[in-house]
């Protein structure tokens, strides 16, 4: 027999099956039989809402009316099939291989994409790399070569070599002193005077191990006992405070420089701490209960990232950072989603909003499979102004010229979206309150602040910047889960936001934590001075006087 090709299943809409429904009625079947097939129609029609619009799997649908009954325990021969796909005899048995067998490589291998476009480092990538001079003992430049005794050796093209060798985070080096105390007045010295249990390396190693790579302090306390340092977690928490003590005059003055910014994008995420978790079971309703991790990028001479979690919500923290702004400056462009807790507290109409075009687009994204063709138009015509942007990048224009050049070749593509989506509505054509219908009211009402980059120079088109930053706090949570109160979780956002800031401004945020802690009473008088764009020459300095 030959297969026959499976058709392609296609879904039927709503307006199809009220067509299908008003041909049966006018058919000559009996009044039973319309009344059975038109039942099965409309119910074929709710359920396939169900599934589309809520999210339900059919599967569960279908157990709901089909409830499948428990198979009996008995296992039943299984007749001999042909096997399919490769011959089983290039397998390897797992069930009689024996243990100290190792399967065949050519065996079960999984093809991999060649494409990577990834290769060997060159040595100059390795920019944390010690240096070492390694010369030869016996042999010099103008000595005879000791293989053919007759020619003179030369210095060559000097040779590099990489290494790496394996350590913990924290390394421990027991210094064993030598102390000589005087018979006569019996004064003590030491070979080596004390510098500490704790160097300054290992706080900042510590804070990156926990607020950037997101690694829980008892994790890092099993893999330093196993490595024979042992580190208690608690001992790590009162390193990475020390470590905030000393850096918190130049987060300070990272705050400041922030609320100077003239873009200043910001949203927020959802946060756990264990002491607010236990204070809500003590408050009423009325009172606001959410625990928030506001994301802040701050756009101006520099870029800053900052991270504050609490009660506050994104706008609030967003105001309280107004609130250090000089008067004198023009109105910052805020840079959010269209929600309510992005607007800043205290400060409405002295910013210039605009809304992200990503959260836009997302709507259309999400419906698409319902509506394929009406939202093929409108995820088309942006994808257009997403590449004109993008062109923008790449040719490195200042705020104007690219206000200009949206204006020329986004604004018609904008504007053409805008009169097809508003004639969807005004012929009826789409629901008012369907989830389409939800997503066209959303670009409409918020259309002005949608289309803002079109008018104002500076102005980003989305807020995904911000949305790729708020991701190092939720690597954090997936891994820690939870903050323990309120002081903990500012230590560790303050922590977070100097290494962010330094990777933001292309610099060595090891070396930059290292460097506070060597010159904290520095910091601590002038701050504006030891910020990560400017520290090495303060840090010159200092090492001059």
């Amino acid at each position: 027999m030959m297969k026959t090709n499976k058709q392609k299943t296609e879904s039927l809409s709503a307006d199809e099956g009220e067509d299908l429904i008003a041909r049966l009625e006018d058919s000559e079947l009996s009044k039973r039989d319309k009344s059975t097939l038109i039942k099965i129609v409309r119910g074929y029609i709710y359920l396939s809402i169900i599934v589309s619009q809520t999210g339900v799997r059919l599967k569960t649908v279908r157990e709901f009316f089909f409830p499948r009954h428990k198979k009996n325990t008995e296992k039943k021969e299984k007749l001999p099939t042909k096997p399919k796909g490769p011959n089983p005899a290039s397998y390897q048995n797992d069930v009689t291989k024996p243990l100290t067998r190792a399967p065949s490589e050519e065996t079960r291998k999984r093809q991999q994409n060649t494409c990577t476009k990834h290769g060997r480092l060159s040595v100059n990538d390795y920019t944390g790399a010690k240096h070492e001079q390694c010369t030869h003992d016996k042999l010099k430049s103008e000595d005879f070569c000791p293989q053919c005794k007759k020619g003179k050796l030369y210095k060559f093209d000097t040779k590099k070599q990489i290494q790496l060798f394996g350590h913990a985070p924290v390394q421990s080096v027991c210094y064993h002193v030598e102390v000589l105390r005087c018979a006569s007045c019996q004064a003590i010295f030491n070979a080596r005077e004390s510098q500490g249990k704790y160097h300054h390396s290992a706080k900042s190693i510590i804070a990156i191990a926990r607020y950037y790579m997101g690694m829980p302090f008892y994790r890092l306390e099993q893999f330093q006992s196993m490595v024979g340092t042992p580190l208690p977690d608690s001992t790590q928490w009162n390193m990475s405070e020390q470590l905030y003590y000393d850096v918190k005059p130049a987060f300070d003055a990272l705050v400041y420089h922030a609320a100077q910014a003239f873009l200043i994008h910001h949203d927020d995420t959802g946060a756990k701490i264990l002491s607010l978790i236990k204070e809500n079971k003590t408050l009423s309703k009325e009172v606001r209960y959410g625990t928030h991790s506001t994301g802040i990028v701050a756009i101006g001479e520099q870029v800053i990232i900052l991270y504050f979690t609490g009660r506050s919500h994104a706008g609030e923290n967003l105001g309280k950072l107004l609130d250090l702004r000089d008067s004198k400056l023009p109105k910052v462009i805020q840079m959010s989603d269209a929600s309510p807790s992005n607007q800043p507290t205290g400060h409405r109409g002295e910013t210039v909003p605009s809304y992200c075009n990503a959260h836009s687009v997302r709507k259309f994204k999400e419906v698409e499979r319902n509506f394929p063709e009406f939202c093929e138009n409108v995820l088309v015509g942006m994808a257009e102004v997403f590449r004109l942007d993008h062109h923008c990048q790449s040719a490195q224009m200042n705020d104007i010229d690219r206000r200009d050049y949206h204006a020329k070749h986004s604004a018609p593509v904008m504007y053409a979206i805008k009169a097809w989506i508003e004639s969807q509505l005004t012929n009826r054509l789409v629901e008012d309150n369907s989830s389409l219908g939800s997503a066209i009211h959303y670009m409409l009402k918020h259309w002005e602040n949608l289309t803002r980059f079109l008018t104002t120079p500076g102005v980003p088109l989305d807020n995904n910047i911000v949305e790729r930053i708020l991701k190092r706090l939720i690597f954090q949570r997936k891994n820690s889960f939870f903050f323990n109160n309120e002081y903990s979780a500012y230590v560790g956002c303050t922590l977070t936001s100097i290494i962010m800031t330094c990777e933001a401004a292309g610099e060595n945020a090891f070396e930059y934590l290292n460097c506070l802690q060597e010159n904290r009473f520095a910091v601590a008088r002038s701050p504006e001075e030891w910020l990560p764009w400017n520290y090495k020459a303060a840090g010159v300095l200092a090492k001059v006087a």
